[in-house]
Parts: C-alpha cells; sequence; structure tokens
C-alpha cells in the first residue's frame, strides 16, 4: 500500500475533435483526454493520440471475460500510487485484444493520468518521481505536423522527365522523380494525355 488512503472512483474519457478533420498525416485533429478521479477528490489527466475513439473503447468497454475487460473497471477501487501493479492488472486483464498498438496506447493514457495523481498528492513534478532530471537544458522539438504529399506542378521538368522516363525502380530517386499512381477517372486531361502520347 501506498500510505495513503486513496482508490480510484472513476475512469473518465473525453474524446475531441476539430471540426474540419483533413485527409492528411496530422495527428492534432483529434485525441483522447483520460481522468482517472479518486475518492480523495485528486484528478489524474492522461492522453491518447492514436486511434482516440478506439482507445475510448478499450477503456470504456465492459467485461466480456477474464482476459478481455474495459481498462477503467479494471482500476476501479485500486490505489492509483500502486501504477507498477496496475500496469500488469490491465495489461493480464485485456491481453486477448490489447497486446499491441491501441491497447497499449489506452493502457498508456490510464498510467499517464496515475503518475498524475502521484504528483499531486505529493506536491512534485512528475519528472522528479521519476528519478530526476540530470540536464538543465534540452534541445526543442517542434513537429511540421505534414500535409499532403507534395506533387510537381504539371509543366515542371521534374514532371516532366517524370512522364518521360518513369524509373523502374523507387529505391533511392527523389521524391519529385516518383509519380504517385493516378486512375485514369481522376487525372487531369493535360496529365492524361501527356501519358497517352509518352506510353
Amino acid at each position: 500500500m501506498s500510505g495513503f488512503a486513496m482508490k480510484i472512483t472513476q475512469v473518465e474519457t473525453i474524446y475531441l475533435r476539430q471540426p474540419d478533420v483533413k485527409f492528411q498525416c496530422d495527428s492534432g485533429q483529434d485525441a483522447l483526454i483520460v481522468r482517472v478521479h479518486t475518492d480523495a477528490g485528486i484528478t489524474g489527466i492522461g492522453e491518447v493520440d492514436s486511434a482516440p475513439l478506439a482507445a475510448k473503447a478499450a477503456i470504456d468497454g465492459p467485461f466480456s471475460h477474464t482476459t478481455a475487460c474495459g481498462l477503467g473497471q479494471l482500476v476501479v477501487g485500486e490505489d492509483p500510487f500502486e501504477t507498477e501493479k496496475l500496469w500488469h492488472k490491465m495489461y493480464r486483464g485485456n491481453i486477448y485484444g490489447g497486446r499491441r498498438g491501441v491497447g497499449f496506447h489506452a493502457i498508456s493514457g490510464i498510467d499517464m493520468a496515475l503518475w498524475d495523481i502521484k504528483g499531486k498528492t505529493l506536491g512534485m513534478p512528475v519528472w522528479k518521481l521519476f528519478g530526476g532530471g540530470f540536464c538543465d537544458k534540452i534541445r526543442c522539438y517542434a513537429s511540421s505536423l505534414w500535409g499532403p504529399t507534395p506533387r510537381p506542378p504539371t509543366n515542371s521538368p521534374a514532371a516532366t522527365a517524370t512522364r518521360a522516363s518513369p524509373p523502374s525502380s523507387s529505391a533511392g530517386t527523389p521524391w519529385a522523380a516518383t509519380k504517385p499512381p493516378t486512375s485514369p477517372s481522376s487525372a487531369k486531361p493535360a496529365e492524361a494525355s501527356a501519358n497517352r502520347t509518352t506510353s
């Protein structure tokens, strides 16, 4: 036991999504917030980024059998300080469908919230609970949030070279030298006629 008389009372999942989600590799368009409540009134916050609704189902789902249970049910009534025990309980309790991928992501969202509860209860930042930092500063990271795959303009030298002599293999070729497959119905008239004259 942790020495704190505290029990988990609820695991809440909150799905967030932008009104307009674009068809691109941008993980910031939706997310799942995991909020773990305790009988002491202390709440921990976690987050799941990958396939948020699938992670929500893994957490909110009902009991099916002893190796296929919603993760939220597995931790309610437990001591939030026993993070190692609860990680293994969640893993074993949903091992039938959650050994990889979204199952791990959902476990991590709850685990993150449990560590948040520890930090709030002890009045310490979680990085200190993990063992403390040994660097005074770290390099800043920023994601460019990838947009659609760029294509060269139709009349550019790269596009002309692509239509005239397509490479036998894309290995080692720059992006401009490889043309993505285009269905005849979606090809622009200029591109379609160019493809017919050079094939």
